[in-house]
């Protein structure tokens, strides 16, 4: 950690980044997104306990962070993940971001082209936590009418707050679908068809995207288990089409693309 500082402080020093957006230790003791423009604060970062539930790459899609010209960015493996779907779908331009690996009990590497970044992401299991895996098979386990009983039971208590969408790095649309209302296709109130019909879209829109950095389920003031809705439909995507986000800044979107050998078995 004491290396990533020195070469935080380094690039601020000589210019050659505007910012460096990392993290700094935050109340309760919790890791807290910082961006650092003064070279002296760059002592400030730390290597939080958690690499799962906050992605800082959520920032590099906001106008705020495209209006600088050179930054970098403190990047676990989730954060390098998002990266690289974000170059998938011409969302960062690499050239002006500067990549501060950190994994842990893993020595600070720093990466500014596509080679390294995919070597890097690909080193490191792409699986599910054992504990997701386990809630997944526990409700595949169950009957179609059970396996509905259980989500509406979830879902019946979500407020509608769209912190899981303000926290998804992938949910980076300037206009969301339930701010439409002409027609309106989600309904404003929260209540538990209106709350099944958000989180269906939002787990279809993220089908083939979704890179598991469990951000959504971090911000969820309830603590929802709606990450397992877009693992799910990982797992569909990367058995029906071998496909896996995050994983290589040139495969193309499943569910935006045809293949002749697409598989069929489906049509009935």
């Amino acid at each position: 950690m004491e290396t990533l500082k020195k070469r935080a402080k380094e690039l601020l020093e000589s210019k050659q980044v505007d910012v460096v957006l990392g993290y700094a230790a935050g109340p309760g003791g919790k890791a807290r997104p910082v961006f650092i423009k003064d070279p002296a604060q760059t002592d400030t970062l730390i290597l939080p306990e958690d690499n799962q539930g906050l992605n800082l790459a959520v920032y590099l899609t906001k106008p705020e962070l495209k209006k600088i010209k050179k930054m970098a960015i403190m990047a676990t493996v989730p954060i390098r993940r998002t990266l690289l779907q974000y170059l998938v779908e011409n969302q960062l331009d690499l050239d002006r971001v500067i990549i501060l690996a950190i994994d842990r009990d893993m020595p600070f590497k720093e990466m500014t082209d596509v080679a390294a970044l995919e070597q890097s992401v690909n080193a490191q299991e792409q699986q599910l936590t054992p504990e997701q895996r386990q809630q997944l098979e526990a409700i595949e386990r169950m009957s179609p009418q059970e396996r509905f009983d259980y989500w509406t039971s979830q879902l019946s208590a979500c407020i509608k707050c769209y912190a899981c969408r303000a926290a998804c790095p992938l949910c980076y649309c300037e206009r969301c679908v339930v701010e439409d209302n002409r027609p309106q296709w989600i309904p404003v109130a929260s209540h538990t068809l209106g709350n099944i019909e958000w989180h269906i879209n939002r787990a279809m829109h993220l089908a083939g995207r979704c890179i598991n950095c469990g951000a959504c389920r971090h911000a969820c003031p309830l603590n929802l288990p709606i990450d397992l809705l877009t693992q799910k439909m990982a797992d569909v995507v990367f058995t029906q089409f071998n496909e896996q986000a995050g994983v290589s800044a040139s495969c193309p979107y499943s569910l935006g693309t045809f293949k002749n050998e697409d598989k069929e078995d489906f049509i009935g």
